[in-house]
C-alpha cells in the first residue's frame, strides 16, 4: 500500500504509522505541550546523565566540546574501556581521565542538576587516585633532551656579558 502525503500527517488516524507519531509526540520539546526543558538541567525522570555533560558540569573540562573530544580520543575510560560521550552514568560510577602526564581516578557521588560552581564540585565528585601516566614516562625517557650544564644566553644576557668584557 502506498502512502500519500495526507496519510503521513499527525492528524491522520492511519493504522500504518501510529507508533511513529507516538514516539515523536513523547519526545521532550515536541508535541502540543510545547514545554521545553533546559538542556543544562537533568530531567527528573532521567536515570542518569551523559558523561560529557557530567565532565562539563563538574568543571573537569572547560567546555562540553572539549569533554566530547576527550571521550572520542579515548582519554576518558570506565573499567579500562574508552567511553563514548553519550555514555549514561549514574552515582557510584568510577572513571579515569588520562592527562598528558597523569591518570586521575574519580567516583561520582551524585549527579548535579546543572553546571556547579568550583566550591560545590566536591559534593558530586571524589578524586580517588592520581598517578603518573605510564605511557608518558616511556615517551619522556626516549624523547627528552639531555640536561646541559650550561645554557645559551639571551640577547640581553649577551649585552651584559659584552659590557663586562669591554
Amino acid at each position: 500500500m502506498l502512502l500519500s502525503i495526507d496519510d503521513a500527517t499527525p492528524n491522520c488516524q492511519s493504522p500504518t504509522l501510529p507508533w511513529v507519531w507516538g514516539f515523536f509526540a513523547s519526545a521532550p520539546g515536541i508535541g502540543s505541550s510545547g514545554n521545553r526543558h533546559n538542556p543544562n538541567e537533568v530531567m527528573e525522570d532521567d536515570e542518569g546523565l551523559r558523561i560529557d555533560k557530567f565532565l562539563w558540569f563538574t568543571r573537569l573540562f572547560a567546555s562540553r566540546s572539549s569533554a566530547i573530544q576527550a571521550c572520542q580520543s579515548g582519554l576518558v575510560t570506565i573499567h579500562s574501556h574508552p567511553v563514548k560521550p553519550s555514555r549514561i552514568i549514574q552515582a557510584g560510577c568510577v572513571f579515569e581521565i588520562r592527562d598528558e602526564s597523569k591518570v586521575r581516578t574519580f567516583r561520582i557521588e551524585a549527579l548535579p542538576p546543572q553546571r556547579v560552581s568550583a566550591s560545590k564540585v566536591e559534593q558530586y565528585l571524589r578524586n580517588l587516585d592520581e598517578r603518573p601516566c605510564p605511557e608518558s614516562q616511556d615517551s619522556l625517557r626516549h624523547f627528552s633532551r639531555p640536561v646541559l650544564p650550561w645554557s645559551v644566553p639571551s640577547r640581553r644576557g649577551l649585552k651584559i656579558i659584552s659590557s663586562f668584557m669591554a
